[in-house]
């Protein structure tokens, strides 16, 4: 008796399992395609969000920093790395507007320098603890000569380096020689360069700062 209730429960339970597979297979087919990508789509931001990517450690991405008690370091950070440059005045003139082609003539520039700020010399530090002031001006016609001069400096005691350095206050005055080239061509030849110069107070320094300038030269046959 038990065994011809189980052979007719289940003969009649496989056609209903049957029916439940296709009615299953029926609804998926009537579901859009763009339905199941939205579905993939957003399971896959789930994910994102519960295990976000690692931050990348190599060395090409790391951004270097000061070192740590160094002079620029100590003094950007007393100051917020937000200290103002100073503008400053230049005027810059050779001592002839006319020259021919292969003559040597001398570039003057007078720095204007704001009250309260100063600049340091051209002489370099072996401590490094300051950007010494440099000319940057040259090209193929105004061909480098002999070395940058500049006006006697002044010794005295720096707050921001706590110790006595060569500066200029008021006003910088430099000088750099030059010799015109055989092959410039005639006509107008103004000079364009850079000062490139590191302004401070008695208590911050400005980031390294270049101001452009121009020299007007007229090449004569």
């Amino acid at each position: 008796m038990w065994k011809s209730l189980i052979r007719s429960f289940s003969n009649s339970s496989r056609p209903a399992e049957f029916r439940i597979g296709n009615w299953i297979q029926d609804q998926r087919d009537q579901v859009p395609w763009f339905c199941e990508t939205l579905l993939r789509f957003g399971c896959l931001i789930f994910l994102l969000i519960l295990f976000p990517p690692a931050p990348s450690n190599s060395k090409e991405t790391q951004v270097p920093v000061l070192r740590t008690g160094s002079f620029l370091s100590d003094a950007f950070s007393d100051s917020g790395t937000e200290a103002a440059v100073p503008e400053l005045q230049i005027f810059a003139e050779f001592n002839q507007f006319q020259v021919a082609s292969g003559s040597q003539l001398t570039l003057e520039v007078r720095v204007i320098i704001p009250e309260g700020w100063h600049l340091y010399s051209i002489q370099s530090s072996e401590s490094k603890d300051f950007v010494p002031t440099r000319l940057k001006a040259s090209s193929s016609v105004h061909l480098l000569k002999d070395s940058l001069r500049e006006n006697t400096p002044l010794l005295q005691w720096d707050a921001v380096l706590e110790k006595q350095v060569y500066l200029h206050q008021g006003q910088m005055l430099l000088e750099q020689d030059y010799r015109i080239s055989p092959d410039a061509s005639l006509g107008i030849q103004d000079l364009e360069g850079e000062l490139i110069f590191q302004a401070c107070n008695n208590n911050v320094c400005a980031p390294l700062t270049r101001q452009p300038f121009a020299a007007a030269l007229v090449i004569r046959p």
